[in-house]
């Protein structure tokens, strides 16, 4: 019988055999007619999208992983928010192993303070405290003992939905501070639905990296999140009269671009939608900071955009963090306006923003170029 409640099916999933015994829990939870949220099937798997990021320098340089991880694991921490306290109705946690597993706890928790069911599935018996669990985390499973079988998690589900129904309904409105995550992790999640039932997708064609790019881009748009990483790049940087050069965060600061005075924009990199929706003259180019992408198909148009922008008003040229594809444009802009060699021209520009670093790559190809 299909039931109306999903389960977020919460537990430690540090080797093959504990991503088993969890997927065993949601496939048996599915047997019975609950729909369940199983992290590895349905989220992130951070340790696969960590092992990225080191392999491809040319895509994400060196300084700017740090604050990728951040956004990375703010993601996946929002994704966790959002499933258990707006699209899950209970959890189900797996408590077997040497001590109970850090995140499934957190997620327990969020389920508590909710109103909503805490289950625990528990066939070990090593304990902490004298034979029994903390009596902490013994506190969360409020309506039902433990429970040893299968068998057992559909029936105790049933009775925790029934007592909590009874004492007052389930959940409530969410804190500002709490929605604020809950809110990240929606659009995230909603972004990994639609690109897994893309074909690209399904045929194997979605770059991982790219799926990174996109994952940053969706926090950062959402101006909720701070990092120490990123504030050089809250602010445009003024190049010469009327040029700016920043980050994604920078271009996205609505009320500091008007007070600057930008009438256009330029964004380089995966988030080529325009999220002032008309406000700024905006162009885009699609291009990864990969030493092997060319810049020869995009030049012109951008230096044309840049003249353009400077005659009517003041230009931004951003990519992801305002070091590599924006300085190149902007360097290729400066060569070709001062009458500079392109490494005097990179050498001002890191004047102006000591970020800045150019690929290998786009460097070679701007002294061929410009």
């Amino acid at each position: 019988m299909t039931k109306t409640e999903r389960i977020y099916c919460a537990g430690p999933m540090f080797n093959p055999s504990e991503i088993n015994e969890l997927a065993t829990i949601s496939k048996h939870l599915e047997s019975v007619g609950y729909a369940t949220f199983l992290p590895p099937r349905d989220g992130l798997e951070i340790a696969e999208l960590f092992k990225e990021i080191p392999k491809a320098r040319d895509i994400v340089p060196e300084e700017e992983q740090g604050w990728a991880k951040y956004y990375l694991k703010s993601a996946i921490f929002a994704i966790d928010v959002y499933n258990v306290l707006e699209r899950c109705d209970g959890v189900v946690l797996n408590l077997n192993g040497r001590v109970p597993d850090e995140g499934g706890i957190v997620e327990a928790t969020l389920a508590f303070t909710a109103g909503k069911p805490v289950v625990f599935y528990k066939t070990d018996y090593r304990t902490k405290l004298f034979g029994e669990d903390n009596l902490m985390i013994t506190g969360l499973a409020r309506s039902v003992p433990y429970v040893e079988s299968l068998n057992d998690l559909g029936p105790a589900l049933e009775l925790s939905f029934d007592i909590l129904r009874r004492r007052g309904g389930l959940g409530g409105p969410l804190p500002a501070s709490t929605k604020i995550w809950a809110d990240l992790g929606r659009q995230v999640f909603e972004f990994l639905i639609q690109l897994r039932g893309s074909e690209s997708f399904k045929k194997g064609k979605i770059n991982q990296i790219d799926i990174i790019h996109q994952i940053i881009g969706i926090l950062a748009r959402s101006n909720s999140l701070e990092s120490p990483a990123i504030v050089e790049t809250a602010i445009p940087d003024e190049v010469i009269e009327g040029l700016f050069i920043s980050g994604l965060q920078a271009s996205l600061n609505k009320n500091e671009l008007r007070k600057i005075g930008i009438t256009h924009i330029l964004s380089l990199g995966s988030f080529l939608d325009d999220p002032h929706k008309g406000e700024f003259n905006h162009k885009s180019f699609r291009i990864l900071d990969n030493k092997s992408e060319l810049l020869s198909g995009i030049l012109p148009e951008c230096i044309e955009f840049i003249q353009e922008g400077r005659k009517n008003g003041k230009v931004l040229v951003h990519c992801l963090s305002g070091v590599s594809r924006s300085a190149a444009i902007v360097t290729a802009y400066l060569t070709k306006v001062n009458g500079m060699s392109v490494d005097d021209s990179m050498q001002f520009l890191k004047t102006k923003r000591k970020v800045v670093n150019i690929n290998e790559g786009f460097k070679e190809q701007l002294r061929n170029l410009v």
